[in-house]
């Protein structure tokens, strides 16, 4: 457990119904205001310094995402303050404020404040409409930019590397004027947090070497979970069940391979029991199919789909702890192992025979990830018979070719489905962008020696044709959701909430689905 935790923790703090601004006692105040100049703070000096800076300099604005910093008059305790714009309020989304906040960290951060402090005053109730369920919602949007965006990973540096770049130390979040507001926005506090640290926490994961995030070290994880009852499945009980197809992948590597199962069941079910399936290949070789060498370097991020899972779990669990509880029951399914060339490895051309019992030819050992979770659904089907299965998984250079890093792809044979995930994600600021499931695709799929070949037609439709593939091992009128994160899972370049590498993606899409579907 001691190789995923962070050597680093942020305190992050809601201080409500504040009364005096003057004795607010941070290194920089964020404030956020629209571009006509409403949402300023309620103290007649710092409003002022706002106005001026709106209409003083070409540079600020008040869009979505501007920032600009003053110095506070004499008699302030804290001496600087970045102003934040929110672009124009009948614009805000979910995604324009996250992004707001997390501008307004970026901009502290360049500074190196260490000490950051949001303020809210009532205008923030009167720009949202005064609707409680706006202002819980705005706060938890708003928790979650300012907490993505301060994610450092810094537990594989040395002491003297890290003093370069100092991490923030405390977020405050302060409100004034809202006192008839304390229980919403103490619950979007609690939701933006808890969403917020489980998507950083599947960051460290993704973001670390394959030789500390093992699937031994993920099993150790997730046992010590606390809220959720935690099975763990053994190489040689996969061996007694039948798994041929995840047996194959595993068998390549010295790493013992888990299948774990964690359950969440709230105090009072009252919805669908759905279950969470994640691909866990804390590194892929591509076995005797290898990758070239720039290919594999990334290949640690290989787990993503079970990151996003096992920190799902975690979160739904914490809200429970806040009285938020999900009112589904959940099961989370994560499949963990290496794909490693060895004298053990699966050979092109083996057939293997599945959980299920239907044979496959393997033409290609580099598509591993579907072969380790057809086993698993089918273990997940039997054991749970979960009205609602989505899995989740790195599993396709293809999704990275056709959408980047900007969308996974959803598929799925139910539009209902799609289009509520669609929906959650992009409330999460997380895109997704449906795909087709074709029943032309599945001829490449076919064997002349087997049930099934685990790799179609390459070149074409590759992203499809591996959902077909999964979806030959779900149960008839079982509603089910493939999704292929490999393009947003890691991303090369800044973005406002994500920094440069491991994105977490996945998680907070799960936790809004399992939180608003019926």
């Amino acid at each position: 457990m001691s190789n995923i935790t962070p050597n680093h923790s942020i305190r992050h703090q809601l201080s409500q119904n504040i009364t005096d601004i003057q004795s607010i006692d941070t290194q920089v105040l964020l404030i956020p205001l629209f571009k006509n100049g409403t949402f300023l703070c309620p103290d007649k000096a710092l409003n002022a310094l706002g106005q001026s800076a709106l209409e003083q300099t070409n540079r600020f604005k008040g869009e979505a995402g501007d920032t600009w910093r003053t110095h506070t008059p004499e008699g302030y305790t804290t001496q600087h303050i970045i102003w934040v714009g929110l672009g124009d309020a009948n614009d805000l989304t979910p995604s324009n404020l996250r992004r707001s906040m997390a501008a307004g960290i970026r901009a502290a951060r360049s500074e190196q404040f260490t000490q950051i402090t949001l303020l809210i005053n009532d205008a923030w109730e009167n720009g949202l409409g005064g609707n409680v369920q706006e202002i819980s919602n705005s706060l938890q949007w708003a928790t979650e930019g300012l907490i993505l965006a301060s994610y450092q990973f810094r537990h594989r540096k040395t002491e003297a590397t890290l003093q370069k770049s100092p991490p923030v130390e405390s977020i405050n979040i302060v409100t004034m004027g809202l006192e008839n507001q304390t229980e919403a926005i103490q619950a979007g506090f609690n939701q933006g947090q808890i969403t917020a640290l489980a998507t950083n926490s599947a960051r460290n994961m993704v973001f670390d070497s394959a030789n500390h995030i093992t699937p031994s070290a993920l099993k150790t994880w997730a046992e010590a979970l606390d809220g959720l009852s935690c099975q763990v499945v053994e190489q040689t009980e996969m061996e007694k069940l039948g798994m041929g197809a995840f047996i194959s992948v595993a068998k390549g590597s010295d790493e013992p391979a888990y299948l774990i199962h964690l359950t969440y069941t709230p105090e009072t079910p009252s919805g669908k029991s759905v279950a969470l399936v994640g691909k866990g290949v804390t590194f892929d070789s591509g076995g005797l199919s290898l990758k070239p060498s720039k290919s594999m370097e990334l290949m640690k991020l290989d787990m993503a789909g079970a990151a996003a899972v096992l920190n799902t779990m975690q979160a739904i669990a914490e809200l429970a702890k806040h009285d938020q509880p999900i009112h589904h029951t959940v099961h989370g399914f994560v499949a963990l192992c290496e794909n490693m060339p060895s004298g053990h490895a699966s050979k092109p051309g083996d057939i293997v025979t599945t959980m299920n019992g239907k044979t496959v030819e393997i033409n290609n050992t580099d598509a591993e990830g579907r072969l380790i979770l057809i086993d698993t659904l089918t273990y997940a089907q039997q054991q749970t018979q979960p009205d609602v299965i989505i899995d989740l998984a790195t599993l396709t250079g293809a999704a990275v070719a056709a959408l980047g890093e900007t969308a996974a792809a959803v598929m799925s044979p139910s539009d209902a489905l799609c289009e509520t995930i669609c929906e959650q994600g992009n409330t999460a600021g997380e895109n997704f962008w449906r795909l087709p499931l074709y029943d032309d695709y599945k001829k490449s799929l076919e064997s002349d020696v087997a049930d099934l070949i685990n790799a179609g037609s390459k070149g074409q439709a590759g992203t499809a044709s591996a959902a077909l593939f999964l979806k030959e091992f779900i149960d008839d009128n079982r509603e089910w959701a493939h999704l292929d994160i490999a393009g947003p899972a890691y991303t090369n370049r800044d973005k406002p909430e994500v920094p440069k590498g491991a994105s977490g993606f996945g998680v907070r899409t799960l936790v809004n689905y399992l939180k608003h579907s019926s």
